[in-house]
């Protein structure tokens, strides 16, 4: 099992997170000021999310401690970092690239007798500057995956720009992280005029604030997500990344990352094997080798409402039911018959369960 597997969808546990107070850097030393920075928000994340992790800094093979964040630095090389021996119900690790270079020199991480993400494989960390935050459930003799913070897929090769209210609209550039302080209004982020394809932007609430004051993400011209409409975003520290599909004319969605802390914040904690009502800001990882599953959607879900929905077995039907609203503008329920992870995210104006792939 690979990182970069993992951000595809298979056989995972976990919300996707973008990295807090993520610090603008100026041109130069680029990467490391970057990846760095990403660390340093991790840091303050998994100290409060994740109970208090203490970081350690390792260049070599090493066994992990319960309760700490193990930062790699593989520039040297790759290694393995092993889970603890024996370890308790709630014990809590996370282990992430500190070089910026996990795609060359992998970080082997040894499940040490466990499971991990339900599977007897050690888990290897292929994606430059990822993070990922496993908690042992005791039950099940298996290291759940609570969170994975990817940078180069995500943001990390983006250059962040702070922007306030003050200066909307603002109209972005290609490889731009707007960050936006929405503390004293609302704001518009207008996507570039003429896009290429492959063209990437991020959009995000750096103010902990769109909930009540919105950013809007103009489609100029363009669609969004197959869309003639802009783009909302309403919930707390909640990050978008777009990138541009010059045959289809439309901007897709890449990812959502609700920051941790945030309202937004997905709880990635509930495993079903049977029929099972969703819960708004949950995830469901679902496994449907012993009979078919039905996920049923909320019935009165509010605007910026998030289900999320991981499928780690199909070999019997998982349906997503509609409950009376649209998915991606259909009345149908959704069958899905492979295994793959996604986010539906509701829009109030058309009644419409909007799909976000990840």
């Amino acid at each position: 099992m690979g990182l970069q597997g993992r951000l595809d969808g298979r056989k995972i546990n976990s919300g996707f997170e973008s990295p807090v107070n993520f610090t603008p850097t100026p041109v130069g030393n680029e990467n490391d000021a970057k990846i760095s920075a990403h660390l340093n928000g991790i840091d303050a994340a998994l100290a409060g999310a994740g109970g208090g992790l203490t970081a350690v800094n390792k260049s070599a093979a090493y066994t992990a401690e319960a309760g700490e964040f193990v930062r790699c630095d593989v520039s040297g090389g790759s290694f393995t970092i092993t889970l603890p021996a024996s370890p308790a119900d709630g014990d809590k690790v996370a282990i992430g690239d500190d070089a910026a270079n996990a795609s060359t020199y992998n970080i082997t991480v040894g499940r040490n007798g466990e499971n991990i993400g339900g599977v007897a494989e050690d888990f290897t960390i292929d994606l430059d500057s990822g993070v990922m935050l496993l908690e042992y459930i005791a039950s099940e003799s298996n290291w759940q995956i609570q969170r994975i913070y990817p940078v180069s897929a995500g943001l990390g090769s983006l250059v962040p720009v702070n922007k306030g209210s003050g200066d909307s609209p603002y109209t972005t550039s290609n490889r731009e992280f707007v960050r936006c302080d929405v503390s004293s209004g609302v704001m518009t982020v207008t996507l570039p005029a003429s896009p290429s394809d492959g063209d990437r932007i991020a959009v995000g609430d750096d103010a902990d604030n769109a909930a009540t004051n919105n950013i809007t993400v103009g489609r100029n011209g363009e669609n969004i997500i197959g869309l003639a409409e802009d783009f909302l975003i309403n919930i707390d520290s909640g990050v978008v990344l777009f990138e541009y599909i010059a045959s289809e004319s439309n901007w897709q969605i890449q990812r959502i990352f609700p920051v941790a802390g945030g309202s937004g914040a997905l709880v990635w904690s509930n495993s079903i094997s049977s029929n099972t009502d969703a819960v708004v800001n949950n995830g469901y990882k679902i496994d449907a080798g012993a009979g078919a599953v039905d996920l049923t959607l909320p019935a009165s879900p509010s605007d910026g409402d998030i289900v999320g929905v991981i499928t780690v077995d199909v070999a019997n039907t998982v349906t997503v039911k509609r409950n009376g609203n649209n998915i991606m503008g259909s009345a149908s329920d959704m069958t899905v018959s492979v295994e793959k992870g996604f986010e539906l995210v509701y829009h109030n104006s058309d009644s419409d369960w909007r799909l976000v792939g990840v």
